[in-house]
């Protein structure tokens, strides 16, 4: 693996790479209001890698935006690809949204209302894209465009 870096201007001397920061990206509109992108990072963010008592792997990526704060819970998914969200099986992500008391959760299909694309897991960290459109009993969340990046614990 390549490790790329910039040089000091005048100076010759590479720049070490900066930091790693968990980051999620999300279009969000709530009750079909605007759309706005937010980019979150650092403790605004959380992910986690477990397995229960039963042997399932558990990763749950969680995020605070300035509209309230997602959740993300993938179980036994560990290679690249994309997965309905509440789809059931043995391998199966959920995805809700919470404003305040409200929970808003991804419905099961049909129709589909929401995936996550794993493109990298490798233990240690994780990266991937999703979409889901929450409900509930105050209406609705439509997280587009999203993204992860992070690295557990």
């Amino acid at each position: 693996m390549a490790i790329a870096s910039c040089t000091d201007k005048g100076t010759g001397t590479p720049n070490p790479p900066g930091p790693f920061v968990n980051t999620i990206v999300a279009t969000i509109s709530v009750n079909s209001g605007a759309f706005n992108t937010n980019t979150i990072t650092g403790f605004n963010t959380g992910f986690a890698s477990t397995n229960d008592l039963s042997g399932n792997l558990i990763i749950d990526i969680t995020g605070t935006f300035p509209q309230g704060s997602m959740a993300l819970k993938l179980v036994n998914i560990s290679t690249p690809g994309t997965y309905t969200i509440n789809n059931g099986g043995s391998q199966y992500a959920l995805g809700s949204f919470t404003i305040g008391a409200d929970v808003f959760n991804c419905p099961s299909p049909p129709p589909i209302k929401g995936k996550v694309t794993l493109e990298e897991f490798d233990g240690f960290k994780i990266k991937g894209s999703f979409f889901m459109t929450c409900t509930g009993a105050t209406g609705s969340v439509e997280l587009k465009g999203g993204t992860f990046e992070g690295k557990f614990p």
